[in-house]
């Protein structure tokens, strides 16, 4: 089975808010280190993209998010899709919740200091075995 990924590395807006200071928003490429992120300091972050430009029938539409290390609430046009859990790969069809125009958004909260929220982001695009689609 033959996969197509889509990276999304930049630029995303990031918006960190340390308990005691005023939120500081920045563009960040990721992965990149966040110095930032301390126990208690809450982040969002949102990139958005267009439609793939020419998806077929019998492919899928995946949001994977490798390696978060913060659990985190995940939206896709501002439809809450799933909670990562750290450490552990993210994936989510999204095929059907793709418009011409997407946001993808990740919001949380840091349980301890860290410098990446995540290693990853990516679309893939799957051919789907043809048992799927009949």
């Amino acid at each position: 089975m033959k996969h197509h990924r889509i990276r999304l590395r930049g630029p995303w807006q990031c918006v960190i808010a340390p308990s005691d200071l005023a939120p500081i928003t920045q563009t960040i490429t990721v992965p990149c280190l966040i110095p930032e992120i301390e126990e208690g300091t809450s982040f969002r972050i949102a990139r958005k993209l267009g439609r793939p430009s020419t998806l077929l029938a019998e492919e899928a539409v995946y949001l994977m998010i490798t390696k978060p290390g913060y659990a985190f609430n995940i939206f896709w046009n501002q439809k809450e899709i799933g909670i990562t859990k750290v450490d552990e790969d993210f994936e989510y069809p999204i095929k059907e919740l793709l418009l011409e125009r997407n946001l993808v958004e990740m919001e949380g909260c840091a349980t301890q200091a860290r410098a990446f929220l995540f290693e990853e982001t990516f679309l893939e695009i799957r051919i789907l075995p043809s048992s799927s689609l009949a």
